[in-house]
């Protein structure tokens, strides 16, 4: 648009048209709009035959304030003292008060506010820009007294007072100029309450809204307040009450943001039904859903693998034309976590101007699938494009060849990031070193890398302590988990790593007296969780599941899958049994019902003749489901994907793409 306006500006002379201040000052405000501030400045400085006026200026300042330009600002300002019409315009003055501001220049800022109270050329505006320049350096008290003294009684005013103190934390504060204010709007009503709850002061905010009636309407903002809030703390009946009654109690309409509020409740309770429940009401109520609220039903997709429901937001969001880099970094994202690559490597092909964010994406995508040739392919193409990596693409690229067992690569990478991208490595890039060499066997080095660490961090260590379960590394493991107990950094994961690390060597007393430490220390077991999708349904199994409506059915298939598992020359691993049991018999029972057989039984009895299954599980695949796994998937002549905490594996003809460096 700006490129049309300086075509049209420039060529006005060959119609026989000469521009004024009118047309010059048209093209000012669309390049600022645009975002050319410096542009703009440009011609401003070129133009010899009009001569600026007040708008000019405004704009022009408006547009240093937006790039935080100081040192046009005070060529400007400069421009404006010897200009007597310019100097008295109150406006003027506020923008001048707005740029410094905006520019780090407060001290200055407060300078011109003080000339302006003086010779009392100040209005409304004035006040409330300088009260937020009075707040970031910490005189929000000075100027509540000049404000008080000088007998300002504007709701406007005294509003954004009010949203000063109960951003700065002072909330006893705010109340107390709250209830001394004679006139409140539902602004004030509003501003207070969303105070109380970016302050976490549940009392007073359940009380003022309460209340609140008695003294004004509440309105759309107010709802969206209260259920943000209710949303963010989990309050699950507070914030049905409220969005199922607001018509009836309030006369008030549900709008987009109150959805979205009710969308992050259910996304933050992991309640996945509930939310496409609640969105599918919403598109049925014709309301257009905005781009943070379709954010997070992609996040939620992602989170719990639902592929099929992530799918209906990407139609949703092409029917509306929707563009936004976010929202297609979040469907890229969606797909990759979904386990279809495919879907995400288009959207990313889709995406304009593509930013380091959405080539961290696609390279992240590729990563935590384990395709290490391809992250690096792309990140080698980045820089052809001329986009710099950040910290976060190299890390993904290190996470990918560690995955793959390019134990090489990742050393090239990790030595060369200093020289080759001028990024300096960092714990969480060592600690991507470490798990390449420890996956790969090279337990050794991985250690010695970490010695040399002056103070290795928590995810460092974490790291080479979860490849032990692997290679059944005792001792190794032992002085790990004691390191991170020192440290005061050990986790429940922790805690069960090492008992299971035990179990596995049939050491079943020191596994027991881990676990009663655990259990003195207050921490608690994250039980093992698989998830399957079937026609859009989500279907959640727990290790040896009990409770599922169809058990009997699952049961049955189960002996059926394990069966064929035999035939085929399955060899159960009974290492990965973590009780301590008495018989082999028990120990087999015990394995084939882990939650992904379990839910593997579930998804072949409900769709026997599926070419893929999709599964998602919480914590990292235990070996001999990984082994099981690839078996199934040439008995059934079917591809089974499964994330697990790590990362995704792609079962597929006896193989798995993970190469078993899981």
């Amino acid at each position: 648009m700006s490129e049309k306006a300086k075509e049209i500006y420039f060529s006005m002379k060959e119609y026989g048209v000469s521009p004024d201040i009118i047309h010059f000052n048209c093209l000012i405000k669309a390049l600022i709009e645009n975002g050319e501030s410096e542009e703009a400045m440009n011609i401003y400085r070129q133009e010899k035959e009009l001569i600026p006026n007040e708008v000019t200026f405004i704009l022009l300042l408006k547009g240093c304030a937006i790039t935080r330009s100081l040192v046009n600002g005070k060529k400007l300002h400069e421009t404006i003292m010897k200009n007597y019409e310019l100097y008295r315009s109150i406006t003027v003055q506020n923008n001048l008060i707005n740029m410094f501001s905006k520019c780090g220049e407060t001290q200055t800022a407060i300078e011109l506010f003080m000339k302006m109270l003086k010779t009392k050329q100040l209005d409304d505006t004035t006040w409330t820009l300088i009260i937020p320049t009075y707040c970031e350096e910490g005189r929000l008290e000075e100027i509540e007294s000049i404000i008080i003294s000088e007998g300002v009684t504007s709701v406007f005013v005294f509003n954004v007072l009010l949203d000063s103190f109960l951003k700065s934390g002072k909330v006893e504060h705010a109340e107390s100029i709250f209830n001394q204010m004679e006139f409140k709007d539902v602004i004030t009503w509003n501003s207070f309450l969303k105070g109380c709850s970016q302050n976490g002061d549940t009392k007073r905010l359940l009380l003022y809204f309460k209340i609140m009636p008695k003294y004004t309407q509440p309105n759309d903002v107010t709802m969206t307040v209260m259920l943000t809030f209710f949303a963010n703390h989990s309050m699950e009946q507070e914030a049905c009450f409220l969005f199922d009654n607001m018509n009836t109690l309030f006369k008030i309409a549900r709008i987009t943001a109150h959805y979205g509020c009710m969308i992050k409740l259910w996304a933050n309770l992991k309640k996945m039904p509930e939310a496409i429940s609640l969105y599918e009401d919403m598109i049925n109520n014709n309301l257009v859903p905005d781009v943070p609220t379709l954010i997070l039903l992609l996040s939620v997709c992602s989170e719990f693998g639902n592929l099929d429901f992530g799918k209906i937001i990407h139609r949703n969001i092409s029917e509306l034309r929707i563009r936004d880099h976010n929202l297609f970094n979040a469907l890229i994202n969606m797909y990759a976590k979904c386990g279809d690559l495919t879907s995400a490597h288009e959207v990313f092909l889709s995406v304009p101007n593509k930013d380091v964010v959405s080539w961290t994406c696609i390279i992240n995508a590729y990563a935590i699938h384990g395709m290490g040739l391809k992250a690096i392919e792309l990140l080698n193409q980045m820089s052809k494009e001329n986009i710099k990596p950040n910290e976060h693409t190299l890390t993904c690229v290190l996470h990918a060849c560690g995955h793959c067992g390019m134990v090489d690569e990742a050393k090239e990478i990790y030595n060369h990031m200093e020289s080759k991208y001028s990024i300096k490595p960092s714990n969480i890039h060592l600690a991507c070193l470490i798990d390449a060499l420890a996956r790969k066997g090279n337990i050794k080095e991985a250690e010695k890398l970490l010695g040399s660490c002056i103070s290795p961090d928590v995810v460092t260590v974490s790291t080479l302590f979860g490849v032990c379960r692997k290679f059944n590394n005792v001792t190794l493991a032992e002085k790990l988990f004691n390191m991170l107990i020192e440290r005061n950094e050990v986790e429940s994961s922790h805690f069960i790593l090492m008992a299971n690390i035990y179990a596995s060597q049939d050491m079943y007393e020191d596994a027991k007296r881990v676990k009663e430490l655990m259990e003195f220390g207050g921490f608690k077991k994250l039980p093992s969780m698989t998830q399957v999708c079937i026609e859009g349904k989500m279907h959640s199994f727990v290790c040896e599941e009990k409770e599922h409506p169809e058990i009997k059915m699952i049961e049955k298939e189960l002996k059926k899958m394990v069966a064929d598992l035999i035939k085929a020359g399955y060899q159960p691993d009974l290492s990965w049994v973590i009780k301590n049991v008495d018989t082999d018999a028990e120990k087999l029972d015990l394995l084939y019902k882990h939650s992904e057989k379990i839910a593997m039984a579930y998804a072949f009895n409900k769709q026997p003749n599926t070419s893929t299954i999709h599964l998602t599980t919480n914590l990292r695949v235990c070996g001999d489901c990984h082994n099981a796994t690839k078996l199934l998937s040439a008995v059934r002549n079917c591809e089974i994907i499964i994330r697990d905490a790590s990362r995704f594996h792609h079962f597929k003809d006896g193989k798995c793409t993970c190469g078993d460096y899981w």
